[in-house]
C-alpha cells in the first residue's frame, strides 16, 4: 500500500516552499514503483541511491511499508532548499495524487508530480518522465 497523508488543504500554492529557512543539504523528492507495477512509494531524502538500496531491503532502514518487494526509481526531483520544502513537496504530491484525475494509481501520481513541477519554481525533474 502506498503511504498516503490524510489532511485536507488542496492549495498547490508555492508560497510554503519559499517560507522556510535555506538549508545547503540538497534535499530530493522520489517516486518508487514495485516491479511488478502494483505499488507505489513517495518519500524525500537526502541521498536517493542509498534510499533505493534501503527500500530494497540491500542495507538497513528501508520503509515499513516497502518491506517484501524490489522497487525501482520512477521520478526523482530536485532543487529543494532544505529538508522542510521537500518534505511539504512529498506531502502534496500524496495528497494531490487522490485528488488527480486517471484510471490508475501511477497515472494519478504522475498528473500531481506534473502540476506540482508547473507551481512551485526552481524544482527540477531529474530522472523520469519516460516509459
Amino acid at each position: 500500500m502506498s503511504d498516503l497523508d490524510s489532511d485536507s488543504d488542496s492549495s498547490v500554492s508555492d508560497s510554503s516552499f519559499s517560507d522556510t529557512e535555506v538549508d545547503e543539504t540538497p534535499w530530493f523528492c522520489y517516486m518508487l514503483a514495485s516491479v511488478d507495477g502494483r505499488k507505489t512509494y513517495v518519500g524525500a531524502t537526502v541521498n536517493p541511491d542509498r534510499r533505493l538500496r534501503q527500500h530494497n531491503g540491500e542495507i538497513r532502514g528501508g520503509a515499513k511499508a516497502t518491506k517484501g518487494r524490489v522497487w525501482r526509481r520512477r521520478f526523482l526531483v530536485g532543487g529543494f532548499q532544505g529538508e522542510v520544502p521537500a518534505l511539504q513537496f512529498e506531502w502534496r504530491w500524496k495528497w494531490l495524487t487522490r485528488q488527480a484525475p486517471g484510471s490508475t494509481f501511477m497515472e494519478q501520481r504522475c498528473h500531481a508530480l506534473s502540476l506540482l513541477l508547473a507551481t512551485v519554481p526552481g524544482l527540477t525533474l531529474i530522472e523520469g518522465g519516460d516509459d
